[in-house]
């Protein structure tokens, strides 16, 4: 009789030996979850013995039934389970508070980064919208040595660390392959992208495909060629559920727009005062004058408590139709998706200072005011890049344009005639026209004719989104 000693060396890795009796016939380890890995050690098992495949595929099935019945608690350990009471009632007066945002950017401040309020004020604001169904994601722009890394590193210390997933280097497809449930409601935070470039793999924007397919719908899900127990080829499909919050850093000054509209621009404040205050942040640290060790780990605790208490919450924008942004501009349809997401999450943290009423089963609090107000200042600050001037090469594609047609249908065929480059750097250049409203694309029939629509755009598109005033007249005509 063949039986089977299991020991487990994570959540599905396992080293697996095959005994006869007292001998052992086979010892491996693998994934217990991958039929692969199985069936490849059971084959191999059964041409030793001789044992039916199907019958030592049951007897090891029945091991690890008999396994998890061991293994299994009796209830999911919840870290808030053995926070300190003190700690927890510290998270909640924060939560409660209305210097809310205030305390948290002292706090990030006692934690160790010196100025960048707007900056730490956005990436936590991006991290804490995890818990939504629709969560933000944000790439940080800035120089060699401005600590784009160090900002995003550190604040997401102050997050629970069961929801941070860093690695400094994500392969193509490296998400498809996570353990199942990894990626739910997670915090990604990748390296530092390099400038894009096409490899031996194909294009750039290729690389990053499964990453914006999760951003765009949540989850993944890919067919994959592999082999049954009989060796024939057979489709497997590996689904990841999502959503997840990514956050990265570059030096370049832009990337594919592929990638672009699903990441909100941050940027690093590289003025002369905010390197003064890194110096003297810096003194005072060599002399002693910064918080204690003791001081700054009692604040991580005490914002991820604040982050693990925090209810999965419907949110109700009540002033949602005062909200406008350029409808001539394509980007637009997903910066004002990330507008929404931006204060469903401040309201999300301001939780505790609302009302919350159950419909159908679910929480369900209002958005308000205040909620509006800090996040008016970031996203303006986000959108003047979102909605920026063109960069120079398609400037001078426009002003080619200009001088050569200014009514009159044109074609890439045209464009190339024009200006004396090649195909595909036409297709390039043209693309952020297109994508800001300013060339107008006529996909009726084949090759496709382009249009001037909006030159004006290429200044700077208008940003008419309300002030927080306006919308707090908004809100009073509504309730009277």
């Amino acid at each position: 009789m063949i039986t089977f000693e299991i020991e487990m060396m994570g959540k599905s890795r396992a080293k697996v030996k095959a005994l006869a009796g007292n001998q052992t016939i086979e010892v491996d380890s693998f994934n217990l979850d991958t039929r692969k890995s199985r069936a490849g050690f059971l084959d191999s098992v059964s041409k030793k013995t001789g044992v039916d495949i199907e019958e030592l595929d049951r007897v090891f099935f029945d091991h690890i039934d008999r396994l998890k019945t061991i293994t299994q608690p009796d209830s999911v350990s919840n870290p808030l389970d053995d926070c300190p009471a003190h700690i927890r009632e510290q998270a909640m007066d924060m939560l409660k508070s209305p210097e809310l945002f205030d305390i948290i950017s002292r706090d990030i401040e006692v934690v160790g980064i010196a100025g960048e309020k707007d900056l730490c004020r956005q990436l936590y604001i991006i991290m804490t919208s995890r818990i939504l169904n629709k969560p933000l994601s944000g790439i940080v722009f800035g120089a060699s040595s401005s600590g784009k890394s160090y900002l995003i590193e550190t604040v997401s210390k102050l997050m629970p660390q069961e929801s941070v997933l860093q690695a400094h280097d994500i392969t193509d497809e490296a998400l498809y392959y996570l353990e199942p449930g990894a990626l739910e409601h997670r915090i990604v935070i990748a390296g530092e992208r390099i400038e894009d470039k096409n490899n031996r793999r194909g294009k750039a924007e290729d690389n990053t495909k499964a990453l914006r397919e999760m951003l765009a719908s949540g989850k993944l899900s890919k067919l994959v060629t592999t082999k049954d127990k009989d060796g024939k080829p057979v489709a497997c499909r590996i689904e990841q559920a999502g959503p997840i919050v990514y956050l990265e850093s570059t030096t370049s000054t832009g990337i594919h727009d592929e990638d672009a509209t699903r990441l909100l621009p941050l940027v690093t404040d590289e003025s002369y005062q905010q390197t003064e205050m890194i110096i003297d942040a810096m003194r005072k640290n060599a002399m002693g004058q910064t918080g204690s060790d003791k001081l700054i780990e009692s604040i991580i605790l005490k914002h991820q408590t604040a982050q693990r208490i925090l209810r999965p919450v419907r949110v109700h924008i009540p002033y949602v139709h005062s909200l406008n942004l350029p409808y001539e501009v394509v980007s637009t349809r997903r910066a004002f998706e990330q507008l929404l997401s931006m204060i469903k999450a401040v309201a999300l943290l301001r939780q505790y200072q609302k009302e919350a009423i159950e419909e159908n089963g679910i929480l369900t609090i209002k958005a308000d005011d205040g909620d509006y107000e800090i996040v008016y200042p970031l996203i303006m600050e986000i959108f003047a890049r979102t909605y920026s001037p063109m960069n120079e090469k398609s400037r001078d594609l426009l002003r080619v344009i200009m001088d050569r047609n200014t009514s009159e249908r044109f074609t890439i065929q045209d464009l190339t005639a024009w200006a004396g480059i090649s195909d595909a750097s036409i297709r390039r250049r043209l693309r952020e026209l297109t994508e800001r409203g300013i060339i107008a694309v006529h996909g009726e029939i084949k090759p496709y004719t382009y249009s001037v629509q909006n030159p004006d755009l290429v200044k700077q598109a208008k940003v008419p989104l309300p002030t927080p005033d306006e919308i707090r007249e908004r809100l009073a005509i509504m309730e009277s």
